[in-house]
């Protein structure tokens, strides 16, 4: 078994079965309603306890301290309703390196998980980040 699908195997187990929430960002409400319902059956296969699905209508690269969809996530897990965050990829939610970074601090500080039903390499290769 080659390391990313160990990582990958890894981070689908520390996030079965907690509770969540969906994230996506689109262009319109159409394409996120699709996106979310690709989450939420991923996050169904899972186990997980969905919480809220949220979105924001921002382009790629928008600051998550200007994202509503994205600050109603921070407080659920802040105030502990959620143990984490199911998106479609890490870009989406931090797409600068240095987001990226912040992110995963982020939720480590906060003792949460997120899981990404794609990688930048690929459907489900890697990409998931246990924080």
């Amino acid at each position: 078994m080659d390391a990313r699908r160990s990582e990958r195997q890894a981070v689908d187990s520390a996030i079965a079965g907690q509770r969540v929430v969906l994230y996506t960002i689109a262009i319109d409400s159409g394409v996120a309603a699709a996106t979310l319902n690709s989450l939420r059956k991923f996050a169904e296969s899972l186990g997980c306890d969905v919480a809220a699905e949220l979105y924001d209508m921002v382009p790629v690269g928008t600051p998550r301290s200007t994202r509503t969809g994205w600050l109603a996530i921070e407080q659920y897990i802040v105030d502990g309703k959620v143990q984490g965050v199911i998106a479609t990829t890490e870009t989406e939610i931090a797409f600068y390196r240095a987001d990226r970074t912040a992110l995963r601090s982020w939720l480590l500080c906060n003792k949460a998980l997120a899981c990404y039903l794609l990688s930048e390499h690929g459907p489900r290769s890697e990409g998931g980040v246990r924080a």
